[in-house]
């Protein structure tokens, strides 16, 4: 989605809870290639989500972030909590050097 609206957003949340719910899942990745841009909404439950994967040791992963997403992390400094990796193949790496490694095992 270039631009999330709210029935793409409800969607998101549902997928989201999904996967929350099966103690199976680890590991969440989100590939953001083709979002431009982020809604407060679906801030909200991006910080939801990374909260929600913090109190259970599972992971949540973003990837492929486009120029303005990766500017509105900077700004918000959400670039220093999530765990954002350049391309999907390294969101699958678990040898890849996630920059914040050391701070979430603390």
């Amino acid at each position: 989605f270039a631009l999330w609206d709210e029935l793409s957003t409800r969607q998101l949340r549902s997928e989201i809870d999904t996967l929350l719910e099966n103690p199976d899942i680890t590991k969440i990745i989100l590939n953001l290639r083709y979002v431009s841009h982020l809604t407060s909404t679906v801030l909200a439950i991006l910080m939801q989500t990374y909260a929600s994967v913090q109190d259970t040791s599972r992971l949540l992963i973003l990837c492929e972030v486009q120029k303005p997403v990766q500017n509105l992390f900077k700004v918000t400094q959400l670039d220093t909590i999530l765990d954002i990796r350049p391309k999907l193949v390294d969101a699958h790496d678990e040898n890849f050097p996630a920059q914040l490694a050391d701070r979430r095992r603390g």
